[in-house]
């Protein structure tokens, strides 16, 4: 963006306004274009169910269990491009059959994950509320993270070779706020 000239009369609006534009096109570049850079980072938590099922005894369980932790990172980086390129195409609602599918390929992955990695594979249930946040509507995005919430606290406890993992539910909650959070300063700020 070339910078406004400024002449004798030039008002403080007029070079305001232009600093404001030239800011938000930067803005929208590293927003648009690095959004799966960012959920790349996070993907390092994923080291905790790789290790576990690594640890595991060799077998189906194990290459199962690992096969599903990489295919998750693919899957959750899927939904992330997805999600910027719907952003990017300006349209209103992201597609509930869409969104619905990553859902659900993620949580049939947090469940092979856990064959080999037992409740250690249940890390990926912060993943899915995030993902849930970011491609169902509000109400929905809410019902499913308390769901899964319940659920990361209650399951791990039920099956008797493994332990409870502790503070998953508010793992689960907490990433979905920030993420909620982090959409409302998007929508208002496009």
């Amino acid at each position: 963006m070339r910078a406004p000239r400024l002449t004798r009369g030039s008002s403080v609006d007029a070079v305001t306004a232009h600093l404001a534009a030239e800011a938000a096109d930067r803005w929208g570049w590293v927003r648009g274009r690095l959004t799966p850079v960012f959920g790349a980072v996070w993907l390092v938590y994923l080291y905790y169910p790789w290790s576990a099922a690594w640890a595991a005894a060799p077998g189906a369980g194990r290459v199962i269990s690992l096969c599903s932790v990489v295919t998750f990172a693919v899957v959750y980086l899927l939904a992330l491009e997805a999600l910027r390129r719907h952003r990017a195409s300006g349209a209103d609602r992201f597609d509930p059959r869409t969104a619905w599918a990553f859902v659900a390929a993620e949580l049939a992955l947090v469940v092979g994950a856990s064959i080999a990695a037992h409740e250690v594979g249940w890390v990926g249930l912060v993943f899915v509320c995030v993902t849930t946040v970011f491609l169902l509507p509000a109400r929905t995005a809410l019902i499913v993270v308390v769901v899964l919430a319940a659920a990361g606290e209650e399951i791990p406890a039920l099956i008797p070779a493994w332990q409870a993992v502790n503070g998953i539910g508010i793992q689960c909650a907490l990433a979905a706020m920030a993420i909620f959070g982090y959409t409302q300063i998007l929508a208002r700020s496009s």
